[in-house]
């Protein structure tokens, strides 16, 4: 695995992260909702294939963020492996993902609302 790795984002953006023989140890976020979510983090990072990973942040009243919103975590090839339909509310945001089955290798988990997307890397290890 190359020491930097450089994933596209819906053709038009780029999220970078490093890698070392553990996993992911940095990861960029795009700014399509950076200004609205605060303290957005995935963990465990990396994760076991065999367990959840959860996607966390805050959603201030004053981010207008509400309603339905898509996560989806994508293959290294950019392929949609997972997609799951979440209603955000104001307050602590705490989504399940589901990853038991995938195989081992780097992801990108997304989460798209009317307002914008914001992605982060993933590490699965078995």
């Amino acid at each position: 695995i190359p020491a930097q790795a450089r994933a596209s984002l819906h053709h038009t953006q780029t999220i970078d992260f490093e890698v070392n023989t553990t996993g992911i140890v940095a990861a960029g976020l795009n700014d399509g909702l950076a200004g609205l979510v605060g303290g957005l983090t995935l963990y465990p990072n990396p994760a076991n294939a065999s367990d959840e990973a959860f996607l966390q942040f805050t959603n201030s009243s004053a981010s207008g963020l509400s309603g339905d919103a898509q996560v989806t975590i994508y293959d290294a090839a950019g392929s949609a492996v997972r997609t799951q339909s979440v209603t955000l509310a104001t307050g602590s945001q705490r989504i399940a993902l589901p990853i038991q089955g995938l195989a081992a290798g780097l992801y990108r988990v997304s989460l798209q609302t009317s307002q914008g997307s914001a992605s982060l890397g993933l590490s699965v290890v078995r």
